[in-house]
């Protein structure tokens, strides 16, 4: 059944307030902002004033990502580009709930460039990985929250754009690391993915998971482990395309050792790919973020793809954000069960 309230519950809005925690953790250049109080059906939550997590007045810090120790939530893990032109990655953690940080803006290794992402695994194992020099993508870990890091590279090539997740679960497949990534060999550009069983000392299974004829310039893959240890993967299809676009679906129900078929869930109208203004450029892409309800709530084992366009209802002529749901993990529900409403 589908309802209005795409919100409901306590653990959507906790996916909520990380992802505005996730927007404050880089440098905060207006100043302190006061604490703001939300309220939405009947939950009250605070967000406090904005901390600047490593202050740099010499370096630019984008791109941030951020995770939390899954059984110990005062323990983060956060990443972001240092720099511009071909910036490394920083690590910064936080042992008391995001209140103080300590890290580094030191690029991991020499070669080490930017796109950072991070995981924390069930013993508090924190992993940063990001883009290295000729295509390839690095890992870092420690195991003594940042006091030594261990540097690692995975065997991609031709890589852009890779995103990092793990499997906390505490099922068969649990503490596998995982990576998508975008190739830039060839003329298909396909969504790649590869697993790790060891922590990340190996990889292993590098698959194209996105298709080939007719599955194109895909980009921005984002990957969610069920509660069960499956794997979903969605992406963007000819995302270099002005316009019409297309959001890929696939499922691995084996923690990654094969995959099923990928297929478009729909359609999009996207918005330009670059915003310019004067002599600066912003990279704006439609492409979609995915959220998994792990509660054990009413609404367990839910899918949520969030993704930006315009000119295509329910978006107006304007770029809004758009947010489709399944019931039943994406698995056997039909496309017109994917619901699309306007927030």
């Amino acid at each position: 059944m589908i309802t209005s309230n795409l919100f409901r519950g306590r653990w959507l809005l906790t996916q909520l307030l990380v992802i505005l925690f996730s927007l404050l953790v880089v440098r905060n250049t207006y100043g302190q902002q006061p604490s703001r109080i939300y309220v939405y059906d009947g939950f009250t939550a605070t967000v406090n004033s904005n901390v600047q997590i490593f202050p740099s007045l010499t370096v630019h810090q984008t791109e941030p990502e951020i995770s939390v120790h899954p059984s110990n939530p005062s323990h983060l893990v956060a990443s972001a580009n240092i720099g511009e032109n071909e910036p490394p990655a920083g690590r910064f953690i936080s042992t008391s709930a995001g209140s103080s940080w300590y890290g580094t803006d030191a690029e991991p290794t020499a070669d080490a460039l930017g796109d950072p992402g991070t995981a924390v695994d069930l013993n508090g194992h924190m992993y940063v990985s990001y883009l290295v020099d000729g295509g390839g993508i690095g890992l870092s870990k420690t195991t003594n929250l940042g006091q030594t890091w261990e540097h690692r590279v995975t065997g991609a090539t031709g890589a852009d754009m890779p995103h990092l997740t793990i499997d906390n679960s505490g099922g068969q497949h649990s503490g596998n690391l995982y990576i998508t990534y975008r190739g830039t060999e060839g003329s298909i550009n396909p969504i790649y993915f590869m697993r790790s069983t060891d922590g990340g000392d190996s990889w292993i299974s590098i698959q194209n998971i996105s298709g080939s004829s007719g599955f194109t310039n895909a980009n921005g893959a984002r990957i969610q482990v069920g509660v069960n240890g499956e794997l979903f993967a969605v992406w963007n299809y000819d995302a270099e395309t002005l316009g019409s676009q297309r959001i890929g679906f696939n499922v691995s129900s084996d923690g990654g050792a094969t995959w099923g078929t990928p297929r478009t869930i729909f359609s999009i109208q996207a918005i330009p790919p670059v915003l310019k203004s004067g002599t600066s450029r912003w990279a704006v892409n439609s492409l979609p973020s995915l959220a998994y309800d792990r509660s054990s709530g009413p609404h367990r084992g839910w899918l949520y793809v969030a993704w930006n366009q315009k000119d295509n209802p329910p978006a107006g002529s304007d770029p809004d954000i758009l947010l489709s749901r399944s019931t039943d993990s994406g698995i056997t529900c039909p496309r017109h069960r994917w619901c699309c409403l306007r927030r």
